[in-house]
């Protein structure tokens, strides 16, 4: 994971869109990654997720990750990276959703409450917002879709 933290230093002019390219396939597991029991894990993706926060140059979400203590809320770090309003992470949103549709599957139930509580933010799925349109554009399927509206009936049901 350190990697990812590395390359952004290659990230400038004609390079910078390249490693946004591999970042957005990426973002996902780094973020999903930032609440495992293994220490190094979890402070290997807070570097890579403060080296994309200065590669797009966004100051709220870089001072908020450079904060964070080795514990993670899982649910904190995806209210900041939405409250960041980036719009190249806003962009992101729908490859987030595709790239998080596997974790559903997986084994360990921290990757299953992180990825619903990354899908069923507000921001990425609540009919009225605008990131909404384009992300229900690039979503292909119904079953993607069924997924999507079921995680976010069972974040639901989880805050209450």
């Amino acid at each position: 994971i350190t990697i990812y933290a590395a390359l952004s230093k290659f990230a400038e002019g004609d390079h910078r869109s390249t490693y946004l390219d591999y970042v957005q396939s990426i973002l996902v597991p780094v973020l999903l990654h930032t609440t495992s029991d293994h220490k190094p894990t979890r402070q290997a993706c807070l570097e890579a997720l403060t080296a994309v926060a200065k590669v797009i140059e966004n100051p709220h979400l870089t001072t908020f990750l450079t904060s964070m203590s080795s514990c993670v809320v899982f649910e904190k770090l995806v209210e900041n990276i939405i409250q960041a309003k980036s719009d190249i992470l806003i962009e992101m949103y729908a490859t987030m959703v595709g790239n998080g549709m596997s974790y559903y599957k997986s084994q360990n139930p921290m990757m299953r409450k992180n990825i619903t509580c990354l899908l069923s933010r507000d921001t990425l799925l609540h009919p009225g917002q605008w990131q909404l349109r384009g992300l229900m554009r690039l979503l292909s399927t119904q079953s993607s879709l069924a997924v999507v509206e079921s995680s976010h009936r069972l974040q639901t049901q989880m805050s209450r």
